[in-house]
C-alpha cells in the first residue's frame, strides 16, 4: 500500500515493532497495553500509579507487562493490584 504526500508517494513501512501482533509477543510496553486495554497511556501510567493494574517487570529501566498475565487479569474482572496479588498468592 502506498500513501500520497504532497504528490509523492511514500511507501508503508512493512517491518515496524509496533506492527508484531501482541500475540506473538511476551511482553508489551504500555502503548501496547494501552491498545490491548482500549485505554490511552495516561490513563495506563495513572492506573499503574494508583495500583489498579498488574505489576509491571522493570528491564534495564524499561516497563514491561506480561501479556499472559494481563489476559489472566482480565479474565477475573480486573481487580485492583493488591487483591491480583492476592488471588495470585491464592490467599
Amino acid at each position: 500500500m502506498s500513501l500520497s504526500v504532497v504528490g509523492s508517494p511514500v511507501e508503508r513501512p512493512t517491518s515496524n515493532k509496533s506492527a508484531t501482533p501482541d500475540s506473538d509477543r511476551l511482553l508489551v510496553g504500555i502503548s501496547a497495553l494501552a491498545r490491548m486495554l482500549d485505554m490511552s497511556t495516561r490513563t495506563i501510567r495513572r492506573k499503574h500509579s494508583a495500583g489498579q493494574i498488574p505489576r509491571p517487570l522493570k528491564i534495564s529501566g524499561s516497563i514491561r507487562w506480561r501479556i499472559s498475565e494481563i489476559n489472566r487479569w482480565v479474565d477475573a474482572g480486573c481487580p485492583d493490584r493488591a487483591r491480583w496479588e492476592a488471588m495470585q498468592r491464592g490467599v
